[in-house]
């Protein structure tokens, strides 16, 4: 096995056993389409919810610059496995029923993980 399929599978066995009580669910709000509605005159974003599992906490100060990245922002740790999407800069991360604006996103060299750095809305 790759070093991927080993930190999926080991991560992935952890979050199920030892660490259940650290993964939390999470929703990604997918933009899949932009769609006119010429009636109304306005344009609205079609979503995909995508749910997945991960690791929340409160950012690692290395990554706080003062803009993108605050103080009070949350670090969700998400396995690649866990999520059918790519997480993307401006979308929303749902979690324990707030919204989060993501502002950065980080993989790991062996693009095993996403780290996420989101900010509530």
């Amino acid at each position: 096995m790759g070093i991927y399929t080993d930190i999926q599978n080991d991560i992935g066995e952890a979050l199920d056993n030892d660490l259940s009580d650290t993964a939390q669910t999470l929703i990604y709000v997918e933009v899949t389409a932009a769609e006119y509605n010429p009636t109304t005159g306005k344009e609205y974003k079609v979503t995909n919810n995508v749910s997945c599992r991960g690791v929340v906490q409160p950012v690692d100060t290395s990554h706080i610059d003062g803009e993108t990245v605050l103080i009070d922002d949350r670090q969700f740790l998400i396995l690649d496995s866990e999520i059918n999407a790519t997480p993307e800069v401006g979308r929303v991360l749902q979690y324990d029923g707030e919204d989060y604006s993501i502002n950065q996103v980080l993989r790991d060299p062996a693009n095993s993980t996403w780290t996420i750095i989101a900010r509530a809305v």
